[in-house]
């Protein structure tokens, strides 16, 4: 594992083990980090400010970077000010900073990734000096690719001090005419007008002389996804539907989940209907045969977070689907999951279920 310790985005010290190693771009920190992948291309690469230098959660490395395909880096504030929320309203904008949480939003405070994932984007990949714009923008970039990008807090121990390091607006403009179509530049600053009275004429001016960033040769398929870690667990599942007059739909899933290969425990159905005088119109649960137990509730409030979320006080087993009422699986669905889940060793997972046309 190699450390490297920065400030005011120059590289102070960099070591691996004990022993210190020679500084070659003081100045660029994007650099630096290309130059160590390349040179130690197996190693794990930890980034921290230099307030954090002691701070740092040596312990949990191993568990928390425990496949080479993943970034996870915390930052007490998003470089990124909340109007990026103007041009991106994805669950990645908001994070969490608590608890482990996905985002491209990767942070210069303290942070790590395996040499591999450097030297897979090594020719094409920016040398920003600023280190935390070069972070969020090889995040963006690589998050679609398939590399896991996380804000994780257990990288470090104990109090973590708040570092006031926003992006400036110039640079908030840049980073949306880079990583995204060329009209949402003009939706920000007329959003920015707008809503926040301000005038940033000329940072989007300035972003006009910017092209898009794209990584167009990437090859992530050479870095294994092989967990150190060891998840114990039984693969049970739990299915959590709600649903609301799709009887049609919703049979032709409970007839998929049937098929699999792979059998849920119990099938979690939440019916919604707002009339009051209305009962239940899925008679199937009843009528038809199942290998799984239906655990069927039926309410009058409406909502599907609601409903997802009396059906998640039902769950049971170790794991839970949470499902649509009208999705089509193939059948080996469900046993397909429980691979992804064994391999990546992760805690939670996202699938599209995408028909023909």
């Amino acid at each position: 594992m190699i450390v490297l310790n920065h400030k005011k985005n120059k590289v102070q010290e960099i070591r691996i083990l004990e022993t210190a190693i020679a500084i070659r771009f003081k100045d660029n920190i994007a650099k630096q980090l290309f130059a160590l992948a390349e040179f130690y291309p197996d190693e794990l690469i930890i980034w921290c400010e230099e307030t954090y230098k002691s701070e740092l959660n040596v312990e949990q490395f191993p568990a928390i970077f425990h496949h080479q395909k993943m970034i996870h880096s915390f930052g007490s504030i998003p470089y990124l000010n909340d109007s990026i929320g103007f041009v991106e309203n994805s669950p990645f904008i908001k994070i969490q900073p608590e608890v482990q949480y996905p985002t491209w939003q990767l942070s210069a405070e303290v942070g790590g990734m395996y040499a591999s994932i450097l030297n897979a984007v090594n020719k094409e990949a920016p040398r920003d000096k600023n280190f935390n714009y070069f972070l969020v923008s090889l995040g963006k970039l690589l998050q679609p690719q398939g590399v896991f990008c996380y804000s994780n807090p257990n990288l470090l121990l104990g109090s973590r001090s708040e570092i006031q390091n926003y992006s400036t607006t110039k640079e908030l403009f840049q980073f949306v005419k880079q990583h995204y179509k060329f009209q949402w530049t003009f939706l920000l600053l007329f959003n920015c007008v707008y809503f926040k009275r301000q005038f940033p004429i000329f940072p989007f001016l300035k972003a006009m002389f910017y092209s898009r960033r794209k990584i167009k040769f990437l090859n992530l398929d050479n870095i294994p996804i092989e967990s150190s870690n060891t998840l114990e667990t039984n693969f049970s599942v739990d299915v959590v539907i709600p649903t609301m007059g799709r009887k049609s739909y919703l049979f032709d899933v409970l007839k998929d989940l049937a098929n699999q290969t792979f059998l849920p425990e119990n099938v979690i159905i939440i019916e919604q209907n707002p009339l009051q005088e209305s009962e239940s119109e899925l008679e199937y649960i009843n009528t038809e045969s199942w290998p799984f137990t239906i655990k069927h509730t039926f309410i009058h409030q409406t909502g599907a977070c609601n409903a997802r979320n009396l059906g998640l006080k039902q769950v049971t087993s170790e794991w839970v689907f949470l499902a649509d009422d009208d999705l089509r699986m193939e059948h080996n669905f469900l046993e397909n999951v429980c691979v992804k889940v064994k391999d990546k060793q992760d805690s939670a997972l996202t699938f599209s279920c995408l028909q023909k046309n």
